[in-house]
């Protein structure tokens, strides 16, 4: 995909300084350049303990953004009063990230 991972999350006002943000910009990338299944690819660690503090870190960053941007992460869900799960997150962000990718297309071609 030719659209920033990191770029889109951040437009969607995501911080950097989260370590969920970057937690979520590996399941991200993961996701998207092995093809696996979104629940596998947010799980970026076999420890479980490991695995929850890295789930944690991913629902803070997401509950940062919504509870600090009215537009950006609200857009993506329009239609709901609570911030997204993780795997909800990452399968919307691949969605638009493909979208961007094909409209870039189009308008290219």
């Amino acid at each position: 995909m030719g659209v920033s991972v990191e770029k889109e999350m951040f437009m969607m006002g995501l911080s950097p300084r989260h370590k969920g943000f970057h937690y979520l910009s590996k399941a991200l990338r993961k996701a998207e350049s092995s093809g696996c299944d979104v629940s596998e690819a947010i799980r970026l660690s076999d420890n479980e303990r490991e695995m929850r503090q890295v789930e944690r870190c991913m629902r803070y960053a997401i509950r940062y953004a919504w509870d600090m941007n009215e537009g950006g992460i609200r857009s993506l869900f329009p239609y709901s009063t609570v911030p997204p799960t993780p795997l909800e997150f990452v399968h919307a962000m691949l969605w638009r990230l493909d979208e961007e990718s094909r409209r870039k297309a189009y308008a290219a071609g």
